[in-house]
């Protein structure tokens, strides 16, 4: 059998790849690892991209013009296609920064460079994931920035069976060493970025490069593990490596790291079992698998789009809107595959010459377009409702400002207002939940209400100002707390002001860890709080003044967006007060923090009873402005005019 022949167990392989990815984002607490399976797909990829190349550089019929025509065919009509019905529905549902946003998604969707567009987006005020309708373009543009050099460097280096073995073993190690060594300090990064994702493709290339190189290292390697792993147990063990995957892992995970070792290891195993074990024959080249294989690319495409312009529109989804949106999607997919991509991709030479042009041009005209919609050349349906006053509430903050001196700390920056109208100095010490207040001493200072020396926030969006407390997707809050006190001992700070998103942190799906348990399970939240209580009294016990603010009302509907209703073609405005009952949790925990840092000496300051009244708290103020900027932040404006609950602490 010809080593690059069809194979359906691939197919299959491809169904479990896609049946994984479109789970977890059905659904994300069924399948938590389930994003695993766009690792599978990488190593499918270079398996059969890298087996195509090497064949044909061996029968002396490689044409780079052959090879990038053919990625046109497969990649670019169901690409166009999706881009454009997102294009159409987002015009109609967005609202203007969505729509600028959805502008720069289009553009690097187009254009293959989505990766760097979500990683610049990445931040401490960036959209939920689900905000983001073509957000799993990232893999696709890592997968065609791979193709625009691998075909040129395995040209290169095909003659030297050696030099070629040597550049992919080395390329792989370097690309999976940086992984690993980056996945800790920037996740984020890490999580984009092609020259750490190369490795999982290069598994697959490697697959590829054994089968047409018998007489190489590589291949020896290969042929002394088959011989001691049979080829139904390297199918059973890949399968089990990817189940593990797609089960045991979370995106609370530092990804990818070493664990996407786990489902490209499995994917390669079973690629290499190959397709007369008993798993690949019956398991993966069964027909409603290969149906599924056959169709993964454009269900791939189009269920994230779905999924997320439906939840924007929506704002939720019920598990029975999502399966049916999840089978819209496989509906799309295999329309798309059977009446565009399979006319296109298996037309004749000269057909395909002529797809591949007017594709071309058709997805640089796309491109073009997101660019205009994210210069904002290009206004979205929404701007002819007059929204400006609810929807420029959501871009407001004000926090640094040019007034606040920004002094270099122990790998932090600290932040100095001088006032000189005071005995002693204060420092606000949190997250951006304390950021949101200082709005509030600009207007006190600007009053010449402000009896301080000097005004000083040490904050960090995302750090929880407690002892012990971190998350892997926070690695930049080592050492936060740490130096936080060593700037209130080293200052000789008389107040201390502490305040954060307390129920973000300590709430029941906190991914947050205290030491080694869980803060949000009753030990870990237990003693997250005692050592918070602790690094108070000690604060108390050395003469000062310590405050700790509590948390504001919280909820997706405080959020200016969420006050107003999407129609199918038009919109307006539906603000509602949040019941009170709909904070039970963060009351309760308000409660226990309360509890243990007034024990502590501490001086509490609650939110609450001047956002809310005894029933419900309401989103708008009596003008019909917008009380919050998100769905945890209060307004800057709100805060200047109205938050005088700190005031205690400034005067």
């Amino acid at each position: 059998m010809n080593k690059h022949s069809y194979r359906p167990d691939i197919d299959g392989l491809r169904a479990i790849a896609i049946g994984t990815v479109v789970l977890y984002h059905a659904f994300p607490t069924a399948l938590p690892g389930g994003f695993i399976g766009v690792d599978v797909f990488f190593v499918i990829s270079g398996f059969l991209i890298s087996g195509i190349v090497f064949s044909e550089m061996e029968a002396y019929r490689f044409s780079f013009l052959r090879f990038y025509i053919r990625r046109i065919c497969r990649i670019f009509p169901a690409l166009a296609l999706v881009l454009i019905t997102t294009c159409a529905v987002g015009w109609l549902w967005l609202l203007p920064a969505e729509w600028l946003r959805l502008g720069q998604e289009i553009r690097g969707g187009a254009f293959f460079f989505a990766n760097f567009v979500f990683l610049g987006q990445a931040g401490y005020f960036d959209q939920a994931s689900i905000q983001k309708p073509l957000l799993h373009l990232w893999s696709l543009a890592i997968e065609e920035q791979f193709y625009l050099a691998w075909p040129v460097i395995v040209l290169l280096f095909y003659r030297s069976r050696f030099a070629l073995g040597t550049l992919i073993w080395v390329a792989l190690i370097a690309s999976l060493a940086l992984n690993l060594a980056t996945v800790a300090g920037d996740p984020v990064k890490t999580f984009y970025m092609p020259t750490t994702r190369a490795w999982e493709l290069l598994i697959g290339c490697l697959l590829a490069f054994r089968d047409v190189s018998s007489e190489t290292a590589t291949a020896r390697l290969f042929a002394a593990i088959e011989r001691v792993f049979s080829s139904n147990l390297r199918a059973l063990s890949g399968l089990a490596l990817i189940a593990v995957a797609a089960t045991q892992f979370d995106s609370h995970q530092l990804f990818p790291g070493w664990r996407a070792i786990f489902p490209t290891v499995g994917a390669a195993l079973l690629i290499s079992a190959g397709p007369a074990t008993l798993i690949n024959r019956i398991l993966l080249a069964n027909p409603a698998a290969v149906f599924v294989g056959l169709i993964s690319y454009p269900l791939y495409l189009w269920h994230w789009p779905l999924l997320s312009l439906a939840t924007i529109y929506r704002g939720s989804l019920g598990t029975a809107e999502t399966w049916t949106l999840v089978a819209a999607a496989v509906a799309c997919a295999t329309a798309t595959y059977y009446l565009i991509e399979r006319p296109i991709r298996f037309g004749t030479s000269l057909t395909k010459r002529s797809a591949a042009a007017v594709l071309a041009t058709l997805c640089i005209v796309i491109g073009l377009t997101g660019q205009l919609i994210s210069s904002d050349h290009f206004t979205s349906n929404a701007q002819r409702y007059g929204l400006d006053r609810i929807i420029n509430a959501a871009s407001e903050w004000s926090y640094p400002t040019d007034d606040l001196e920004a002094l270099g700390w122990k790998g932090f920056v600290l932040r100095k207002y001088k006032s000189s109208n005071g005995p002693h100095s204060v420092l606000f010490f949190g997250d951006s939940n304390m950021e949101m207040y200082w709005p509030r001493v600009q207007f006190l200072a600007s009053q010449d209400r402000l009896n301080r020396d000097s005004v000083y926030f040490f904050t960090y969006g995302g750090c929880p100002p407690m002892p012990d407390l971190t998350d892997v997707q926070h690695p930049y809050c080592a050492g936060f707390v740490d130096a936080a006190k060593a700037a209130i001992r080293d200052k000789d700070i008389k107040t201390v002001v502490l305040g954060a998103h307390w129920w973000g942190y300590l709430n029941s799906a906190s991914p947050y860890r205290y030491k080694d348990q869980g803060a949000s399970k009753p030990d870990g939240r237990t003693g997250a709080i005692n050592a918070l209580a602790a690094m108070a009294k000690e604060f108390t016990q050395e003469g000062r003044t310590v405050y700790a603010i509590m948390n504001i009302p919280l909820s997706g509907l405080m959020s200016p967006p969420s006050m107003i209703r999407r129609k199918l073609t038009s919109f307006e405005i539906v603000p509602s007060p949040i019941e009170l009952t709909t904070q039970r949790e963060g009351l309760s925990l308000t409660e226990t923090l309360r509890a243990a840092l007034e024990a502590a000496g501490v001086k509490i300051i609650d939110p609450i009873p001047s956002l809310c009244d005894r029933e419900s708290c309401p989103t708008l103020t009596l003008a019909g402005d917008p009380i919050y900027r998100d769905a945890m932040h209060l307004r800057p404006t709100f805060v200047r005019s109205s938050a005088s609950y700190i005031d205690q602490v400034l005067q």
